[in-house]
């Protein structure tokens, strides 16, 4: 993230860039309550899911600016103040665990964001282990 001063509308604000999507929701945490994962039958209690925040219906993308020769997204995600993604982060894939708590109910575990599925997975397969001890 950079914190940067640019004019907007004629007025000089304090704006927060981000180069990605991964480096903007782990900034500011998340709640991707409005998930619903897909059901899995591998008899896991942590599964991994992709998600697009993009597709988020809380997240809102609304025009663009030209900065230090980067093309930025204005984003808000419920945060305070002004944020930009870079356009060419903005549609990057995360992944995320998900924890059954139920048969076939599943929460989303720790809100955490993984930029790969290997990642996501290495972390729910060592919760997975220590589930089953």
């Amino acid at each position: 993230m950079i914190n940067t001063r640019i004019i907007i509308d004629g007025i000089e604000v304090d704006v927060q860039l981000f180069e990605n999507m991964y480096d903007y929701v782990t900034e500011f945490g998340s709640d991707i309550s409005n998930y619903n994962p897909v059901y899995k039958d591998d008899e896991k209690t942590f599964i991994v899911e992709d998600v697009d925040i993009i597709e988020d219906p809380d997240f809102i993308a609304k025009g663009s600016m030209e900065i230090d020769g980067v093309e930025y997204v204005r984003v808000n995600w419920g945060e305070e103040g002004i944020s930009f993604i870079a356009r060419d982060g903005l549609f990057q894939t995360l992944y995320t665990i998900w924890k059954e708590s139920e048969p076939r109910e599943y929460h989303n575990y720790k809100s955490m964001f993984f930029e790969t599925e290997d990642e996501a997975q290495e972390i729910a397969d060592e919760l997975n282990a220590e589930e089953e001890n």
